[in-house]
């Protein structure tokens, strides 16, 4: 892949980042709040779910073995918003994630179904943050973007559990974009 001069890279952030506020504000702008979104018949969601959340977890990150490293342990903390809007389960979310090769910290999005009336969902989430490399594991740009998709099950008592998988990329902004997964379980509750 040819080097990207950085001017090209400046773009491709700036582009990026200016979609994620579009979508962000765009989603805010149409926010329900949770009684609104109780009330709502398209889309009925019960408290447990709409409020803030807080995540905790731990698992394994490079998974790949990226340049010839180890697996390594892995431990998240992330914070969500409040439903911002019913249909979508579309909250604002911040994360950050430390394992033996590195530490990555970022903002974003994230969505979640919940199947009808029972307590599993699936959620998605997408990222933007900054990554620090503690070793051999450089994934070659501060910049790094996490993806995420979590299956999960919601308890009486406000409490989740989830099983997930991340992967982060600095999108190309480098002229090697080598990547790192991690497979975790994580413990939520909400407020």
């Amino acid at each position: 892949m040819p080097q990207l001069s950085e001017s090209k890279k400046m773009t491709r952030l700036a582009t990026i980042i200016l979609m994620q506020i579009v979508l962000s504000a765009g989603f805010a702008s149409t926010a329900l709040s949770a009684d609104d979104i109780n009330k709502t018949e398209a889309f009925d969601i019960d408290e447990r779910i709409s409020g803030p959340r807080v995540y905790i977890g731990a698992g394994v990150d490079n998974l790949s073995e990226r340049k010839g490293t180890d697996v390594s342990a892995y431990g998240m903390i992330e914070a969500a918003s409040s439903v911002l809007h019913g249909p979508t389960g579309l909250r604002f979310r911040m994360g950050a994630d430390l394992s033996e090769v590195g530490a990555w910290a970022g903002v974003g999005i994230s969505t979640e179904y919940v199947f009808d009336e029972d307590p599993f969902y699936i959620e998605a989430s997408f990222l933007a943050g900054a990554y620090k490399a503690f070793g051999e594991l450089d994934l070659d740009h501060t910049i790094e973007f996490r993806s995420q998709v979590a299956v999960g099950y919601h308890f009486d008592n406000n409490y989740d559990v989830a099983i997930g998988y991340s992967h982060k990329s600095n999108a190309s902004l480098s002229s090697n974009n080598p990547g790192a997964e991690a497979l975790y379980i994580r413990l939520g509750r909400g407020f």
